[in-house]
């Protein structure tokens, strides 16, 4: 059975409750339903057909195929300085699904099943890319569930953040999208700027779009301009043997 926010609360050992954000994934037997079906295909139509839940898994996995594109702009990475590691992408994925998760607990009546949704499927493929990558049963398990632990302390950082002034989201953003590197303020700057407008503007999205799987981000910071390598000067090679 799924625990509740309360009882997540203490397995956290959050200061408070995450209150209209998903379950964490390993607890959430919908979760293991889908990572399974995700794993096995239809041999676990079986199973989904006694799940009470209502499953928009296409909405679901357009919005979380926007967060991927979104997270993987080069100007994150180029411009603003995050680490183009396997973490650091991690963190922009994170990143952008707070975004969304933010805006889809505002109607939470209306798109509790989509965040839910959209949740494990992140999960379940960050599940499958570990597996590719050679982990185990077990080291997978214990992974995947540190991310999810992860997830849930920045959803409260970035939460604080974005209710707090500049300084509180350049913080939060210090100490956990920026935590083993030292960001020039600029670059934090830069990411705070992007958070507070993307968070403005999934504000105004309408509910029915999201419920469609339909989502646009703004522009992502711009990626510095390739300089062209200049041209060799003709017979310099010639002057250079005289």
């Amino acid at each position: 059975m799924a625990i509740g926010y309360l009882a997540l609360e203490e397995k956290l050992h959050l200061k408070t409750p995450i209150v209209n954000y998903p379950l964490m994934a390993f607890d959430n037997p919908l979760f293991c339903s889908t990572l399974n079906a995700h794993r096995f295909g239809n041999s676990m139509k079986m199973k989904e057909f006694f799940n009470p839940w209502p499953r928009p898994w296409d909405a679901a996995r357009r919005l979380y195929v926007c967060v991927v594109k979104q997270a993987r702009q080069p100007g994150f990475y180029l411009t603003c300085g995050v680490p183009d590691t396997a973490d650091g992408r991690f963190d922009m994925i994170l990143l952008h699904a707070f975004l969304l998760l933010r805006r889809t607990k505002r109607d939470h009546d209306r798109t509790a099943y989509l965040g839910q949704a959209f949740f494990d499927l992140m999960f379940a493929d960050m599940d499958q890319n570990l597996r590719e990558m050679g982990l185990g049963d077990l080291a997978v398990g214990k992974r995947v569930k540190g991310m999810a632990a992860a997830f849930y302390g920045r959803i409260q950082a970035y939460e604080d953040g974005l209710a707090g002034d500049e300084a509180a989201l350049v913080n939060s953003l210090r100490r956990n999208l920026y935590r083993k590197i030292e960001p020039d303020d600029s670059q934090l700057s830069t990411v705070a700027d992007y958070m507070r407008r993307e968070a403005a503007r999934l504000d105004h999205i309408d509910t029915d779009r999201l419920l469609r799987g339909e989502l646009d981000f703004g522009p992502a910071p711009a990626a510095p301009e390739k300089v062209p390598p200049k041209p060799e000067k003709k017979g310099l090679g010639k002057e250079k043997q005289q």
